[in-house]
């Protein structure tokens, strides 16, 4: 009597297990997208406080890594994004939503954007909200480029900098 948390991550590490018997994983990269966070969690910290059982799938996907040389990228989606997409349905053999009917992948899962842009440009707005004190000096400068100029204003002094750097 497993929780489906843990059934959904033992389908996915079987199937990668799978794929790297076959040598489909040989020196490959797989990004794996998964509506089920504590299995993309688990991954990234690399065991579970709560389940063992899961701890040891984790395992099993970095022994697969390894023998293979693959790199593994297990990446939380949202659900009603997987649905939109049409992989949450090949398990009651839904094959005509989604990528599963032809439309382009990256729509669904862009990684080929950065969060700005994603984000429709709230992602800066947030940071620039925040990113200023109480004078309007920034928190953090951003780093000089190798164009800029060392002005040292003397030892110790506090107001050294770069000039031809611009705040962004």
């Amino acid at each position: 009597n497993e929780s489906s948390n843990w059934r959904e991550a033992e389908n996915l590490t079987k199937r990668i297990e799978e794929m790297g018997l076959e040598g489909r994983l040989d020196n490959m990269e797989l990004f794996v997208f998964t509506d089920n966070s504590t299995y993309e969690g688990t991954f990234h910290k690399g065991y579970s406080k709560t389940s063992k059982k899961l701890t040891a799938i984790i395992l099993r996907m970095r022994k697969v890594e390894r023998k293979t040389g693959c790199i593994l990228h297990v990446i939380h989606i949202a659900g009603t994004r997987m649905k939109a997409a049409g992989v949450d349905g090949l398990s009651r053999c839904d094959f005509m939503e989604g990528i599963m009917a032809g439309k382009n992948p990256w729509s669904y899962v862009p990684l080929n954007e950065d969060a700005d842009t994603r984000s429709e440009g709230r992602v800066a707005e947030w940071v620039k909200h925040w990113w200023h004190d109480d004078e309007g000096k920034p928190w953090c400068l951003p780093r000089p480029k190798a164009t800029d100029e060392v002005v040292d204003g003397g030892e110790g002094d506090s107001e050294a900098g770069y000039e031809g750097r611009e705040e962004t």
